[in-house]
């Protein structure tokens, strides 16, 4: 059977924020709904018109020799915003890529980026807290943390360092069950 060679995690940023919604619900505010749910990483498909940043590349993965410790790591980024806008939102995605040319076969790769086409697989979105305005060329830069869930063994818990320019660090908590 075929199998995949590699897999790498990367991040991006954007202003897509679903929350955004409890602002305004028929006149009344609903914001204090939103800070629970802010704090659960969100599996959901982004417009791709709403990425602001390049993207970072996280982790890349050997898929036959990775092991499960290799799983909870610690990585830094930088991303550059190509336009302006709020950065609301991180934004996770994986590459897979499958490599057969040692068997006389071709390379391929399967992209779940918001700019890819759409599949069953969407990306996953960390909601931050207080936006952060962007002017086109400004870096973002932090650290993101994943670590396995004590509790689940498939959830993660992330912890999201950041900070856009010469102003505050950030640190948001999240946890994806």
């Amino acid at each position: 059977g075929v199998r995949p060679s590699g897999c790498s995690l990367l991040l991006g940023g954007g202003s897509h924020n679903r929350l955004a919604f409890f602002d305004d619900v028929y006149g009344f505010s609903f914001t204090p709904i939103a800070e629970p749910i802010r704090a659960e990483a969100a599996v959901e498909i982004v417009p791709d018109d709403t990425v602001l940043t390049d993207e970072a590349t996280l982790r890349t993965f050997a898929m036959l020799t990775v092991t499960d410790a290799d799983l909870d790591f610690t990585a830094p980024f930088a991303l550059t915003a190509h336009t302006a806008g709020e950065l609301r939102s991180l934004v996770l995605h994986f590459d897979t890529d499958f490599d057969l040319t040692a068997h006389g076969g071709t390379s391929s790769r399967f992209r779940t980026s918001p700019g890819s086409p759409p599949t069953h697989w969407k990306q996953t979105v960390l909601y931050l807290r207080r936006p952060l305005p962007l002017a086109a060329g400004a870096r973002v830069e932090g650290t993101l943390s994943l670590s396995r869930n004590g509790n689940y063994e498939r959830g993660y818990d992330i912890a999201a360092t950041l900070r856009a320019g010469d102003g505050p660090v950030d640190t948001q908590i999240f946890s994806m069950s």
